[in-house]
């Protein structure tokens, strides 16, 4: 980690394994996939980063999981996701 002058390590992004066995289901998927690569060659982030990667998380998995004649309706599906108080995103950072 020294040898990085920013807390993100760009070039292993490229070496890391998929988290897909095959070719990802949907483009939701393949975005999944790769916002999960993205985040483990982040070296270095808060409570407030963490908290905000998690909310996204949530919302990415939601459209990545949701069949695509539901997804005109999936503004219904994220309200499961939209109260950021009762989530707790940004309570206690």
């Amino acid at each position: 980690m020294e040898l990085y002058k920013i807390p993100v390590a760009e070039d292993l992004l490229d070496k890391l394994p998929n988290f897909v066995d095959s070719k990802p289901m949907n483009k939701g998927v393949e975005f999944f996939n790769l916002f999960e690569k993205s985040k483990s060659v982040i070296l270095k982030y808060d409570k407030t980063d963490k908290a905000f990667l998690d909310y996204v998380q949530k919302l990415i998995m939601t459209w990545a999981n949701t069949e695509n004649s539901e997804k005109k309706n999936l503004s219904e599906l994220y309200n499961a996701y939209s109260d950021i108080v009762r989530d707790g995103f940004m309570v206690s950072a």
